[in-house]
């Protein structure tokens, strides 16, 4: 794997080393060249930034990686710039981009546990493994993960896409929602589909899965059959919903996200099956 995500006990600052420097929820890059990456120990040379709470995250192309936040003062680079790793989608390799993504997600769980949920005390960083740790009741917290199903629902030559309410009018997805206590997966969706559409679903087939960070998910996607109901958004949560040939799309995500893989899949299906390259 390009990017092996794990755990590195202490800091290796090695000349090749990359560096994921986070101000509040934006990431440096390095535009220098024109293009955007990430950059190197080697590209802070006489300038060394602040560093707040550093993080291993593994290696990335065979180097160590590390992440940190710096404060909001800190001097960079002339030609270096902070952007939203949502917005880096296209830019950074997938594997720099999984990266940074990871990245984000372990400094935001770190800045999110300082004190123990039982006691109050401190937590500490513990020494062996990604935790935290209460000294004072042994509470140990690991970072979280939010399972999520996202699914592509197809009647024959049509798929389900629904507009959320409060985004953008026009911009429609694949219907997605966290799974509850006590459900599995295809529970989820089944109860999900239901709630937000008014559709049942017939047969279930994995798809895919994806890390998203900006909410400590791991999105699972599926594909679905229709089998019965109306669309009927439920007015709360969706805003809009309705079924779409594979050439009459509304705006819809992009390759970057397992949303788009989705929808990308429904139109190859289509384009397969109407004869096409």
């Amino acid at each position: 794997m390009p990017f092996e995500p794990g755990f590195i006990p202490g800091i290796q600052a090695t000349e090749r080393a990359w560096w994921f420097l986070f101000r509040e929820n934006e990431v440096l890059i390095d535009a220098r060249g024109g293009g955007s990456t990430i950059p190197r120990r080697t590209d802070f040379a006489g300038l060394p930034p602040q560093l707040i709470a550093p993080q291993s995250l593994g290696r990335l192309n065979g180097e160590p990686a590390f992440a940190a936040a710096i404060t909001n003062g800190a001097r960079m680079p002339a030609g270096m710039q902070f952007r939203s790793v949502r917005s880096l989608f296209g830019d950074l390799t997938d594997e720099v981009h999984q990266a940074a993504g990871y990245a984000f997600q372990i400094l935001d769980w770190h800045r999110r546990h300082h004190f123990c949920s039982r006691c109050g005390a401190p937590l500490q960083d513990k020494p062996d493994e990604r935790a935290r740790q209460c000294r004072r009741c042994d509470l140990i917290v690991y970072p979280r993960i939010n399972p999520c199903i996202i699914v592509a629902v197809v009647k024959g030559e049509e798929l389900l896409l629904v507009r959320r309410s409060g985004i953008a009018a026009g911009r429609y997805s694949v219907i997605a929602g966290y799974v509850e206590a006590g459900e599995t997966l295809e529970d989820c969706l089944r109860r999900e589909v239901l709630e937000e559409a008014g559709i049942r679903v017939g047969r279930i087939a994995y798809f895919g899965s994806q890390p998203w960070p900006y909410s400590s998910s791991l999105m699972v996607a599926f594909t679905a059959e229709y089998a019965a109901g109306e669309v009927r958004p439920d007015g709360r949560e969706i805003g809009d919903a309705g079924w779409f040939r594979a050439q009459c799309l509304p705006p819809v995500p992009g390759w970057g996200s397992i949303a788009g893989r989705l929808i990308d899949w429904f139109v190859r299906q289509a384009s397969e099956q109407a004869g096409g390259p």
